[in-house]
């Protein structure tokens, strides 16, 4: 479960280092 939860976070921190996109739907990443 846990391991499920960082595939997330790293797919997200990959995806906005390498592309500088921030797909956040929520509201919840504070960097902006």
């Amino acid at each position: 479960l846990l391991w499920h939860g960082h595939q997330v976070m790293y797919r997200q921190l990959a995806a906005w280092m390498v592309h500088g996109l921030l797909q956040d739907q929520y509201g919840e990443f504070f960097i902006r």
